[in-house]
């Protein structure tokens, strides 16, 4: 980040002058504008940005606002620039987010930065502002309507195993062929896909005999001229040698090449999952107690859709994995026959 929790920190220390408006500093210089980290007189946090004269009114409208960030014109004396008064476009933090860690504003306010940080026209850094806000706007959209539990941490925890299985196994130059292929974030009907193989990704911590829920009548049906897979990790929860979601993410995170990760980051972002920001009280240490691999073939026990009567539908079932033995494989054996790209 661009020191922004510190500058923060340090302006919050600061004594503020009576008609001081808002406490600043500078975090970059781009030319024709620059970005000010600031405070106002309620201490809420901003982004300002210094312009000429106030931009047109269609061309505000089209800046994404949404609850927890106000966006204002105004004209103030900048005390950076020898007390000249001029006019400001002022990103604010309007209130706090309920339920989500109250730094969330500086992941907002650093992504702002970093989105501009090599613009030199206004018109651009504008338009990379506003695609930033709609990104967040999507966020925030995505985490309102399916808050991140613990079930969907576990469940994520599996494919993110399966992911790192698979860094681990391809080569380094197939890293964004291998995050593209992960569409479990896209909440696609299987987890995983390349060329004509598809793998879906179970977790369970039910001790044996296994077992695994299946959550449609569609999940584990294999689409024709298709090959599916199975991949169950089966998981124990042991706080001293299992590890959370974030030490998994963390390890990913080491595995990828720099220009990679901003694509792993945004496919977690694409759930509502930022790894700084999850609640500790959500994060249990899992162990993988066993991964079992099966094939998908036209006699494993699955309930077929195409069976139903009409008038049943939203079909969940719990699925054996001791009556499933015919058809199972190693993993190894399931990474050998994935072609990445």
């Amino acid at each position: 980040m661009y020191e922004l929790k510190k500058i923060f920190d340090h302006l919050a220390s600061l004594e503020r002058e009576l008609d001081e408006a808002y406490l600043i500093q500078e975090v970059l210089n781009l030319g024709v504008t620059s970005v000010i980290a600031g405070l106002d007189a309620e201490y809420k946090r901003c982004v300002i940005i210094p312009i000429k004269l106030p931009i047109e009114r269609t061309e505000y409208d089209r800046f994404p606002k949404w609850n927890g960030l106000s966006i204002v014109q105004e004209k103030h004396v900048n005390t950076l620039a020898n007390g000249e008064k001029r006019w400001f476009l002022i990103f604010k933090e309007n209130n706090k987010f309920t339920n989500i860690n109250d730094e969330i504003i500086i992941h907002i306010f650093d992504d702002i930065c970093k989105s501009v940080q090599t613009e030199t026209v206004l018109p651009r850094i504008f338009d990379e502002i506003k695609i930033v806000l709609r990104k967040w706007e999507d966020f925030f959209h995505k985490i309102e309507g399916n808050p991140i539990s613990k079930q969907i941490l576990q469940g994520l925890f599996g494919e993110l195993l399966f992911l790192k299985h698979l860094l681990i196994e391809m080569e380094e130059c197939q890293q964004i062929q291998i995050l593209n292929g992960w569409y479990g974030t896209d909440y696609a009907e299987k987890d995983f896909q390349y060329k004509q193989k598809f793998i879906e990704i179970k977790t369970s911590t039910q001790q044996k005999p296994y077992s695994i829920r299946v959550s449609s009548d569609t999940q584990l049906e294999k689409p024709d001229d298709y090959q599916l897979y199975l991949c169950c990790f089966m998981l124990e929860v042991d706080i001293q040698l299992g590890k959370t979601i974030k030490m998994l993410i963390e390890e990913i995170e080491s595995l990828l090449l720099d220009d990679v990760k901003t694509l792993f980051k945004q496919k977690l972002m694409n759930i509502g999952i930022i790894v700084d920001l999850l609640d500790n009280s959500l994060l249990d240490f899992y162990k993988v107690r066993d991964t079992l691999v099966y094939e998908i073939t036209e006699q494993f026990p699955i309930i077929q859709s195409s069976e139903l009567p009409s008038a049943v539908f939203k079909v969940e079932y719990s699925l054996a994995l001791d009556h499933c033995v015919d058809f199972k494989l190693g993993i190894d054996r399931l990474l050998g026959k994935i072609e990445v790209g």
